[in-house]
């Protein structure tokens, strides 16, 4: 379930609640979310459901970064909703995988080492993407100076760092 924000539409909460799991045995479901609405009544009403993975888009690192590519100010809130859904996990029927997103752009992927060290200490998956196109010169992928600058700074800052991660987030 993704586009948008599927969390707003009252009839996701309602489809997450009725999957018929003896209707659909191998069946799942993955959400894609902004986290933002990922409280606790939202965590209540999905704690039964059939979610295999949870996606929750943070793409940043810091509270002003989060606030320039988003355009709210939001990046507590989503970090306490996560926080409270890692804490609930074990009372979830499936235990579902919990990724936290970074589209990687010219703004933000000096923050690639604080995301991830959020990541791993939320014990949380990662998923990095890439920006798609050139929207505001924010791809790094179409360049070979972005290329270099975001290789240099992984190599700099991001594989020093991945020792002191746990071994299955390494």
């Amino acid at each position: 379930i993704t586009g948008g924000e599927p969390l707003v539409a009252k009839r996701t909460r309602e489809l997450l609640r009725r999957f018929d799991v003896d209707r659909y045995p191998d069946g799942g479901i993955v959400i894609t979310t902004n986290g933002l609405l990922l409280g606790r009544s939202m965590i209540r009403d999905i704690r039964r459901s059939r979610l295999l993975r949870i996606i929750v888009s943070l793409n940043a690192a810091s509270a002003p970064t989060y606030r320039h590519v988003t355009g709210v100010d939001g990046f507590d809130k989503v970090l306490g909703n996560l926080r409270h859904l890692m804490d609930e996990l074990p009372s979830f029927s499936l235990r579902p995988d919990v990724v936290m997103s970074f589209v990687i752009m010219a703004s933000t992927y000096r923050e690639i080492p604080d995301f991830l060290d959020i990541a791993a200490g939320l014990r949380t998956g990662v998923q990095l993407l890439p920006m798609v196109g050139t929207m505001n010169d924010e791809s790094l992928f179409t360049s070979p100076e972005g290329l270099h600058a975001l290789d240099e700074m992984l190599k700099e800052r991001v594989l020093p760092r991945a020792a002191s991660w746990p071994a299955p987030f390494r």
